[in-house]
């Protein structure tokens, strides 16, 4: 199978899982060897960036059928298969509803920790762990 060929099975894996080390593994690539070419192929990049975007779509379209539609769960007594429920997720729908309603898309109330880096090392960084988790804690409360 010649490059081209896999790098197609690669963005084809890549938009279907979002996971680049399996698309890259599927595809018998490197991942090292593409994201080299990525910073150089724009026609690459921009089918990546564009698999990517896909992937994410299709993971949000997911989460909302599971939140709204719900998943049938099977029902079983005594062994035997006698009915289904369908269950809703309230946690995805709760995720759903402040993505979407949020005012800053890009806010970080999601609970990153952020470490300055400093190369002087002049940062106390247990200091800076606690004053971000209180503002986290001060985030989950205002909620």
């Amino acid at each position: 199978m010649d490059d081209f060929a896999k790098k197609q099975i690669f963005i084809k894996t890549l938009a279907e899982t979002g996971l680049e080390l399996l698309s890259a593994s599927t595809a018998e690539l490197s991942i090292r060897e593409l994201r080299e070419e990525k910073k150089t192929n724009k026609m690459l990049s921009e089918a990546w960036d564009d698999a990517l975007e896909h992937s994410k779509e299709e993971l949000l379209r997911t989460a909302r059928n599971r939140a709204i539609r719900g998943t049938e769960k099977p029902i079983y007594q005594g062994g035997l298969l006698v009915g289904y429920v369908t269950e809703y997720s309230d946690a995805l729908l709760k995720f759903l509803i402040e993505r979407d309603t949020s005012d800053n898309k890009n806010d970080n109330k999601g609970g990153v920790l952020l470490i300055p880096y400093s190369e002087t090392n002049d940062v106390d960084f247990e200091e800076e762990i606690k004053k971000q988790q209180e503002e986290y804690r001060k985030c989950q409360i205002l909620e």
